[in-house]
Order: C-alpha cells, then structure tokens, then sequence
C-alpha cells in the first residue's frame, strides 16, 4: 500500500497509520512539520528514506518498529523522543542534524545496522539512557559540551565505543 498526495500536509496525527503492516510508501512529504506519537509504529514494509526539510516536531515512537531504511533530513528538530526509532532493524544510515538539544530514552535502541556520525552533537544539553544501545557503526568523536542534565548511563551500551 503507498500513500501520496501528501503535497500540502504539515501534520501527520498521533497514530494515523499505526500498525499499517502493509504501508510500503508515503510520498511528497516535504512539507511536513509535525509528527505525532505513534503515526507510523509497527509499519513493518515502510521501506523510506526519511527527508523532511521543514520538520520541527517529531513525538515519541513515531517509527518504532518500522522498516525505514535511511535518514536523510529531519530539518530542525530540537528534540528526539524517547522510542522515535527504536527496532528499525531496515535503517542503515543516520544523518543527525546539529540542532538536536534532547535526546529521549531509546531513540535507537536496538536498531543495531545503523551507520552514524555523532560528531555534531555540540548543542544536545540533555539526553536520556540506552539512545544509542545496540549501535555498532557509530564515528566521530563524543562531543556534548552543553550536556547539562543527563539521564541515565548506558548511552552507549553495547555499541563499542
């Protein structure tokens, strides 16, 4: 199943295509902006590369598990929440932007075929426990000098680092 004509959504609701085992595409996502908790969990055959330039909001387990496979662009989001793409066993590579300041619990726990760069956390000033559990393809240096308020100790559990 695909789902087009999205050309002049900016908000995708809080489990709008929740456990749409058979949703494969959703299209001309461009002018997104805000996505609700849940909008696309369990969505097993979501087989997308995730480029959203004008997203600002992306709610807590938005992707959990779901079978995207590449971030590309996530605009300028500030926050990811806890369980946004966690098991997303399809998602190879991770583009983070600069602008991320919170980072929830479980963001990619157990998305463990991951390739990403966390060298450009400068501006994170807190995150959450188990973010990165599981990562094995993880470059760059660990770099959050703003961190103020971390939560948790097992950022990196499992990753090798």
């Amino acid at each position: 199943m695909e789902v087009n004509g999205l050309d002049n959504v900016t908000a995708i609701r809080a489990s709008a295509f929740n456990g749409c085992s058979k949703l494969s595409y959703i299209d001309n996502t461009a002018k997104v902006e805000v996505i609700e908790g849940s909008a696309f969990s369990d969505c097993s055959a979501l087989s997308i590369e995730l480029n959203m330039p004008n997203l600002q909001t992306l709610e807590g387990n938005v992707f959990l598990r779901s079978g995207i496979t590449k971030i590309v662009n996530l605009g300028k989001i500030t926050t990811l929440n806890g369980g946004t793409f966690q098991e997303c066993l399809n998602l190879t590579d991770v583009n983070l932007p600069s602008t991320i300041e919170v980072i929830g619990s479980n963001v990619f726990s157990k998305s463990i075929n991951i390739k990403c760069d966390i060298s450009n956390l400068n501006n994170v000033t807190g995150i959450s426990h188990e973010v990165f559990r599981g990562f094995t393809g993880i470059t760059g240096e660990v770099n959050m000098p703003k961190l103020k308020n971390p939560n948790g100790n097992t950022w990196f559990q499992g990753t090798g680092i």
